[in-house]
């Protein structure tokens, strides 16, 4: 399997000198149970009886082990299955503090949504010759099809030749059919009438047109109180984003007006995201500081994590210092500078006249936090589940778990650096951001890798963070793979350039995911003369892609501060990307300071 190994490492040498090895740094945490080989072994092989069918032979080796491991085995079964609610319940009843059991759910959800499309003769069958539904009734059902997209569900039998046209024009829009245009003259009937048209229409019309007064038009037709809300939002923000990067200043005030409709939603991540727009057009387009502000204090009243904290309280800050309000502004700068690990924290840091990242805060455990974690069966099970390699879904259920159960901070910490020995970081990351707004365990949120460098390592470490959380076998829906989350054609041209052999399942081995990401982070940097910025976008989004972006909003690179480089990075039209860059230029930071052991000084690296 690893026959190519020798291969690349010699290629490292001789090359890239990229990456050879890793190694976790753990600090000092120690495991607080005595579990022997034989624990081990009959642990082992539950989970392997289970995961063939044999509960039977699950059982008696859960016998060897105690009473837990006979409920542990007895869960396995259900979790693996489709049971009866009534199975379920009785094991709920039995045994109330274990995990909830929800695959079962899952399971007959995912059946019954692969199935859908092959039923579309049943149910013609069943609605034409039983009228189950009205004529109207029927129609409702349709557009709901159509609002999710589901145009092979639609049945269109019994309907009125009217209804018909407007199904049929809608399935043209989704579909972008050659004959769609012949449908646009029909919006104008029913412009008013049926908002599922306009939305598909507006859909088709971002893929294949620039914005006009028409376009804009229908979109106000749309009430934001429509039942498909959250399809509206999607559309709306696709484009006020292009008003606002293209500049399209006599639209500004529509834009915010659109927004503003949403300010009252009771949709929370929607709220969250009309507030942030409201503030970001206030502020850099409409340069109204004093609206911007109330958007800005709206969104850091309703945040819940770190990064949303410290970027509402950063954005408030720079309204009210444009605002002339310094005390004021101070005041939410030191709110912004306390969430430390995050890219406005750092930033609001240096506004506060401290230009270096101190993380020598970590937690710290006692004597009691051990002993707690030792009588948490859970965390047992959860380190058991990471020690054996076990599919990463049941070993977070059961960390989850175990920190939901837990008695202290210290605790919960020691939950999660458990996974750092069994080298499992995706499920230490994971389980550590459960507890940040609590704690911030720093050995658990970024784990160190330390191998020889070409680019420096805080880089790739940063990237591997937000690029799969360490998960060596990721797999993205673009099918974008292992700790890097490299694309198959990148991967086939950079082993060609580094001339070594090339083959997707290479991509899962650590040491060859890093070596062609490296290579190819090099080649960014090398195209963007070094700059950080701009190659970490076009990691995530592609030069061509970047190479657009600095054609329209001017190249970080020649900036003149900070202030600048943040207003291109939010100019990002892309929102992955925006979020992308944020998240690897703070754990830079982060990263920087913990692998030299010191305070690091913060440079935003234009």
């Amino acid at each position: 399997m690893y026959k190519y190994i020798n291969k690349i490492i010699f290629t490292f040498f001789q090359i890239a000198h990229t990456c050879l090895f890793f190694n976790c740094a753990h600090g000092n945490i120690s495991v607080p149970w005595n579990i022997s080989d034989i624990e081990i072994e009959n642990f082992k092989s539950i989970l392997n009886s289970a995961y063939n069918k044999d509960y039977s032979t699950a059982q008696k080796h859960a016998k060897k082990l105690s009473k837990d491991f006979l409920i542990f085995a007895d869960w396995l079964q259900i979790y693996n299955n489709c049971p009866s609610n009534e199975i379920i319940s009785n094991f709920t009843k039995l045994h109330p503090k274990w995990p909830p059991l929800i695959q079962h759910q899952v399971t007959v959800t995912h059946s019954l949504n692969t199935m859908k499309p092959h039923c579309s003769n049943i149910k013609r069958t069943v609605f034409l010759n039983y009228n189950i539904l009205s004529s109207d009734s029927f129609a409702t059902l349709v557009d709901k099809l159509l609002w999710n997209k589901k145009i092979t569900a639609v049945i269109t039998d019994i309907l009125p030749q009217n209804i018909l046209q407007l199904i049929y024009t809608r399935i043209a829009f989704q579909r972008n059919t050659n004959s769609s245009h012949q449908h646009i003259q029909y919006i104008k009937l029913h412009e008013k009438s049926n908002f599922g048209i306009l939305y598909d229409y507006l859909v088709l019309h971002n893929k294949n047109h620039d914005i006009n007064d028409t376009i804009l038009y229908l979109i106000s037709l749309i009430p934001y109180t429509h039942d498909y809300q959250q399809e509206l939002w999607y559309i709306y923000k696709i484009y006020i984003y292009k008003i606002l990067y293209n500049r399209l200043s006599q639209y500004y005030t529509f834009a915010y007006q659109l927004i503003k409709h949403y300010n009252q939603t009771s949709n929370s991540s929607i709220l969250a995201e009309s507030y942030w727009l409201s503030g970001w057009i206030s502020f850099e387009f409409l340069k109204d500081y004093k609206a911007a502000y109330k958007h800005f204090s709206d969104l850091y009243n309703i945040s819940k994590t770190h990064i949303e904290y410290s970027r509402s309280a950063y954005w408030a800050a720079r309204s009210v210092e444009s605002l002339k309000q310094t005390s004021l502004a101070t005041k939410w700068f030191k709110k912004s500078s306390a969430y430390k690990t995050t890219f406005y924290g750092q930033l609001s840091l240096i506004k506060t006249g401290i230009n270096y990242v101190d993380l020598s805060y970590n937690y710290t455990y006692s004597t009691n936090d051990f002993l707690n974690c030792k009588n948490n069966i859970f965390a047992k099970i959860a380190y058991l589940l990471s020690q054996t390699n076990t599919n990463n879904n049941i070993s977070e259920i059961f960390t989850y778990h175990a920190i939901k159960n837990a008695k202290s901070m210290g605790e919960m910490g020691i939950i999660t650096e458990l996974h750092l020995l069994n080298n499992n970081f995706n499920v230490a990351i994971k389980s550590a951001k459960t507890i940040e707004s609590q704690a911030t365990v720093l050995r658990s949120l970024y784990p160190l890798y330390t191998f020889h460098k070409f680019i420096p390592s805080a880089i790739i470490l940063s990237i591997i963070r937000q690029e799969s959380l360490f998960k060596q076998d990721a797999v993205s829906r673009s099918s974008a793979t292992g700790l890097m989350q490299i694309m198959p054609y990148t991967a086939i041209y950079i082993a060609k350039k580094l001339h070594i052999k090339y083959h997707k399942d290479y991509l899962k081995d650590p040491q060859y995911n890093i070596a062609l990401g490296s290579s190819y982070l090099k080649t960014i940097l090398q195209k963007y003369n070094n700059s950080l910025i701009l190659s970490i976008a076009a990691y995530n989004a592609g030069p061509y892609n970047v190479d657009r972006w600095i054609k329209n909003l001017g190249n970080p690179s020649n900036f003149q501060s900070i202030e600048q480089v943040v207003t291109w990075i939010e100019s990002i039209p892309f929102h992955e990307t925006r979020n992308y860059v944020q998240r690897v230029l703070e754990n830079l930071q982060v990263y920087s300071s913990l692998l030299n052991n010191k305070k690091s000084t913060i440079i935003i690296p234009y």
